[in-house]
């Protein structure tokens, strides 16, 4: 797998009833979600009388590594604990809600305290985390043939979701293989009484962006 990104944004509304997609080739797809319901809005405007498309940087984008500056990013610190195995199909995603105590945080270990903060450190709860197959971003064009989506809040209610592009292949990811096993065919959810699960396991060794 492959880190993607870190996005931090504000914490978004419930999903509107009104059916939608992540294919960009129907009408009904991110290309034209403004068109899709006024609950959309963000997605499209009008001007003078004409639908514009706007918002085209935003979730999916497609990612020019000729168009990007190299930047220095926040360390990010991992405090997954297990959690445990429910798994949801949510009619859009396969989806694993978290229990409370997983964070990510942002900064640097204060080096004379080991395992002590700086109050400049933000934490992020881990709150679920799902799927999307093939890839909602791509990068120089390729999509790749899963994303991984762990979806996080702070206190002021804002999300940090961090992306990690899947590959498939042999062997395969072995928690990821069970997630897809446990999944609804249909809307709705499974379980396995007793059994915890640790979202560790779906990080990729390289956790550089």
């Amino acid at each position: 797998g492959t880190l993607l990104a870190i996005l931090i944004g504000p914490v978004w509304a419930e999903t509107p009833s009104k059916p939608w997609t992540h294919n960009p080739a129907t009408p009904i797809g991110p290309l034209n979600w403004g068109h899709v319901t006024p609950e959309y809005g963000t997605c499209g405007a009008t001007s003078d009388g004409h639908f514009v498309e706007v918002g085209m940087k935003q979730s999916p984008v497609e990612i020019k590594t000729a168009d990007t500056t190299k930047t220095t990013l926040p360390v990010v610190s991992f405090q997954y604990r297990d959690t445990p195995f429910v798994v949801e199909n949510t009619g859009h995603v396969i989806e694993v809600p978290y229990a409370a105590g997983s964070t990510i945080r942002f900064g640097q270990p204060v080096p004379s305290a080991p395992g002590s903060w700086p109050q400049a450190t933000e934490e992020f709860n881990l709150d679920q985390f799902h799927f999307h197959a093939p890839s909602e971003h791509t990068i120089d064009g390729k999509r790749f043939d899963m994303e991984l989506h762990l979806v996080h809040k702070n206190q002021l209610g804002q999300n940090a979701v961090v992306g990690v592009l899947l590959t498939a292949g042999s062997p395969g990811n072995s928690l990821i293989d069970k997630i897809m096993k446990l999944a609804a065919p249909e809307e709705g959810h499974n379980s396995q009484p007793g059994a915890l699960i640790n979202a560790n396991q779906l990080l990729p060794a390289n956790l550089n962006y």
